[in-house]
């Protein structure tokens, strides 16, 4: 097998001056629809909440792990192997 230097026309072609900048004109692609740029209300709570403090929210990942982890085993979509378990969670700084 013989090794040569690359020659000017073996090189891959700039992209520079070839083809559209989809960039450039992106905003005259936006069209206004207000049924699709605007969020329905419906099951939002926008009451205010109190902010939990570090035990309360230790508390309640750990009820949302043991929760997807039930739902996990249930679906048989990943190995016990790799789920998250409340060791690991209390570990890491938020």
């Amino acid at each position: 097998m013989e090794v040569r230097d690359m020659d000017e026309e073996d090189k891959a072609p700039s992209s520079e001056g070839e083809g559209d900048d989809l960039e450039d004109r992106m905003e005259e692609d936006y069209q206004k629809n207000d049924m699709l740029d605007n969020y329905e209300n419906i099951g939002i709570d926008d009451d205010l909440q109190n902010e939990l403090g570090r035990e309360d929210r230790l508390q309640a990942e750990r009820l949302l792990n043991e929760r997807d982890r039930k739902n996990i085993r249930s679906d048989k979509r990943m190995p016990t192997a790799l789920m998250m378990d409340d060791e690991m969670s209390e570990d890491r700084e938020l």
